[in-house]
């Protein structure tokens, strides 16, 4: 394995929760577009001094805000002319510091072009952050390549994913709804940025990868995309389940009953006042209180209607999109676990029995320190598990996928961290020189070859060959990769979800 020292220029590493993920800020003139038409408006942008148009600040959604609170978002309808020279409010979340761009009203778009004039197609980045923190504000290189690129902020923490028995509607993913209707928005106006809304793929990196997963798991996201892209995604984690959710016999990451959506909502705004738990109380709740009352990531819901069913049971039971799909993973995904809110300890106690006999595969990193072996089996289990799992099941619909896998870090490190498939996609070019930057161009390159064409190129065979990976390093090649790790995770999968393993493409 090749390693590099540019791998530290990656500030996600240092903060996980910044996933939205490692911004390219292009420095824009001030000569104003032509108007272009919307339904949310007749918009002027500016143009930057490359000739690449940006629209910021797009409001897609009505204010999410008093009794709208946890309810789907409406549609923003205008014909006034308005000014898309600014970002919007990112959606309220926990900070480090404070901020004063932050807003429940915060459920904005932004469209950078080539041109206005053409049939480019479209690449439409889910920002991560755990579900909980990060936003779409922040240009990318991508434009540049002959595509329109599009982003998107939505609603985050217990604002954007909560169940109580006070709240009537069956949805629970607020802010998957949000970005539902934010694809519904290109669906309907991308035309007038010069995109094709047949050639729209969706890419996301962690919770933006898992959100991927989501939509390509949803009956009533059909149309709204031709391709998917999930980067470090977790379709295979076990979900909470709301009191809406189907009847079944999936089970949690201990094998004990599911956890119960309602309860986690009860036991969140327990922490926080001692009032009655009506709706209207729940409603008039401080904001920025709900949010920072949230301890680690912000799981999806499984409500039987915005989340049918966890995603890697909804792929392995042939409901997922028929559109391709790419999802892979880093070499050392654990390097997230710090901010997941899951102690070594829980996760050990995930695989009970089967602990030792998983550990023993590990023990290379056990033998540098435990917790270094158990970061790494978290990682492989919550991310390169979903990739394993749903690019086989997308055989059982007979749609190609792609899998990928990047092992490239420095010689003193355990691996590729997590968030580095972001980081190397959208700020790889501005590395100096050299293997680690020529990596990130080619991972550029097949992922714009998929945007363009629906399929990464000839040199990546799909995932036909159960356990075949795409190799990111100094040299791409094709291999196994941690096959007999995945077998056992496998099986600790479908004892969990009780549902049957499909047969070997």
């Amino acid at each position: 394995m090749y390693r590099t020292g540019q791998c530290l220029l990656n500030p996600c590493v240092v903060l996980p929760l910044a996933l939205a993920c490692c911004p390219v800020t292009i420095a824009a003139s001030s000569v104003p577009t032509h108007p272009v038409t919307t339904t949310s408006g007749v918009l002027t942008g500016i143009v930057d001094e490359e000739g690449i148009q940006s629209f910021k600040g797009i409001r897609y959604a009505r204010s999410p805000t008093g009794r709208h609170r946890w309810q789907p978002p409406r549609p923003f309808r205008s014909q006034r002319p308005l000014s898309a020279t600014s970002y919007g409010p990112r959606c309220l979340q926990a900070t480090r510091q404070p901020a004063t761009d932050l807003s429940e009203d915060c459920l904005f778009l932004n469209v950078w072009t080539p041109s206005p004039q053409g049939s480019l197609p479209v690449m439409v980045n889910i920002h991560g952050g755990g579900f909980r923190a990060g936003s779409g504000n922040a240009s990318s290189h991508l434009a540049r390549e002959d595509v329109v690129y599009v982003t998107m902020n939505y609603r985050l923490g217990p604002l954007g994913f909560f169940a109580h028995d006070a709240l009537k509607q069956q949805e629970a993913n607020f802010g998957l709804l949000d970005i539902m209707l934010a694809l519904r928005w290109v669906q309907d106006n991308i035309a007038a940025f010069g995109g094709d809304r047949r050639k729209v793929t969706i890419f996301g990196v962690s919770a933006g990868g898992m959100a991927v997963n989501l939509l390509m798991a949803n009956p009533a996201s059909t149309d709204l995309f031709r391709g998917a892209i999930s980067q470090s995604g977790y379709a295979t984690w076990a979900l909470p389940r709301s009191r809406h959710a189907p009847p079944s016999d999936v089970r949690n990451m201990y094998l004990a009953p599911a956890a119960k959506a309602e309860t986690l909502g009860r036991n969140l705004i327990a922490s926080i006042t001692d009032e009655n738990h009506t709706a209207q109380i729940l409603r008039r709740l401080d904001g920025e209180g709900l949010v920072n009352a949230l301890r680690g990531f912000q799981l999806p819901i499984v409500d039987g209607r915005s989340v049918p069913e966890e995603p890697g049971i909804q792929f392995m039971s042939g409901h997922q999109q028929p559109v391709p799909y790419i999802s892979g993973g880093n070499s050392f995904e654990g390097s997230v676990m710090p901010a997941s809110g899951i102690s070594p300890e829980d996760y050990q106690l995930y695989w009970g029995a089967m602990f030792e006999s998983t550990a023993r595969l590990y023990k290379d990193d056990f033998n540098i320190e435990s917790v270094q072996g158990i970061r790494r089996m978290f990682g492989d289990h919550r991310y390169l598990l979903s990739a394993h799992v749903l690019t086989n099941a997308m055989a059982k619909i007979n749609v190609p996928s792609w899998r990928y896998y990047i092992d490239h870090a420095d010689e003193d490190k355990p691996g590729t961290n997590h968030g580095m498939d972001g980081y190397y996609l959208l700020s790889g070019h501005r590395l100096p020189s050299g293997p680690t930057r020529d990596m990130a161009l080619r991972l550029r390159q097949h992922w714009l070859l998929f945007a363009k064409t629906g399929a990464p190129g000839a040199t990546w065979p799909t995932s036909d060959q159960q356990g075949h990976w795409y190799i990111f390093d100094k040299t791409d090649h094709i291999g196994d990769v941690l096959t007999a790790k995945l077998d056992l995770m496998v099986d600790h999968y479908l004892k969990r979800t009780a549902v049957q393993a499909p047969a070997a493409p």
